[in-house]
């Protein structure tokens, strides 16, 4: 057999790893994200004020007002709740994108690329939303006037941030499958996850929750911040796991 030939077969026939049986990878993300929501939502609750004082109840109206005293909020308190937001959302991508790692790899993953999925999912997650938001909210609470018309305003900051969250928590999804011609895939699904939730937030929060002042880095009203953290994480695990070419077949031995 000439070099020729034996590159053809080569070629035709690469040796790689068969992938493993595993848990149905909707199941997996799921899981994942409802685990992710209910974990970064107690952090998220337990940061809430940490750089910045809680508005107390009956404030008035104007969100970037003090809670104490109805005058306007100073810079270092404006970048307190800049902050507040930093961390949450750090917080928030960490252990999205770590446990969605986890997840991948155990629908069809390995033992390495668990932990190549978790710790870059992680990582990413981290240094990525929190960057997102101090960057985004610190132009929101600086430019944005509370009295004016902000669905817009609000939803453009959102999407883009919670569109990042998404991508972040794809590309650990499919880095823990272990299929390069998926990662992709994951990545826009998971995308696309984060936009839809960030409009279902917006368009329904309203009626859920009166004046959670949803405009500003964090929603006043706990009930809001929690439907953020569980919409957040469902939809941008359903949306990397249903992005597969085929999620639903399960892979062979």
């Amino acid at each position: 057999m000439d070099h020729a030939e034996f590159g053809s077969d080569f070629a035709s026939n690469p040796v790689s790893a068969p992938k493993r049986r595993g848990v149905p990878p909707t199941l997996a993300a799921l899981v994942a994200g409802i685990v992710a929501a209910s974990l970064s939502g107690t952090a998220g609750e337990a940061l809430v004020g940490l750089f910045a004082p809680v508005e107390k109840p009956g404030a008035a109206a104007d969100p970037s007002l003090d809670p104490d005293d109805g005058e306007r909020r100073t810079v270092e308190e404006r970048r307190g709740l800049v902050l507040d937001a930093t961390l949450t959302y750090a917080v928030q991508g960490a252990l999205l994108g770590l446990l969605l790692g986890l997840a991948g790899a155990s629908s069809g993953g390995s033992i390495p690329t668990a932990g190549l999925g978790a710790g870059i999912g992680g990582i990413v997650g981290a240094v990525l939303c929190g960057l997102g938001a101090f960057g985004l909210f610190t132009l929101v609470v600086n430019n944005i006037d509370p009295h004016a018309p902000q669905l817009l305003a609000r939803l453009s900051t959102r999407s883009i941030l919670w569109g990042v969250l998404g991508g972040v928590g794809g590309l650990a999804f499919g880095i823990g499958q272990g299929d390069p011609d998926e990662l992709g895939r994951t990545i826009l699904g998971g995308a696309v996850g984060g936009l839809l939730a960030a409009l279902l937030y917006e368009l329904g929060s309203p009626l859920l929750v009166q004046d959670a002042r949803t405009t500003w880095p964090i929603a006043e009203d706990p009930r809001a911040r929690i439907v953020a953290h569980a919409l957040t994480g469902v939809m941008v695990a359903l949306g990397a796991a249903r992005a597969l070419s085929d999620p639903g077949k399960p892979a062979t031995d």
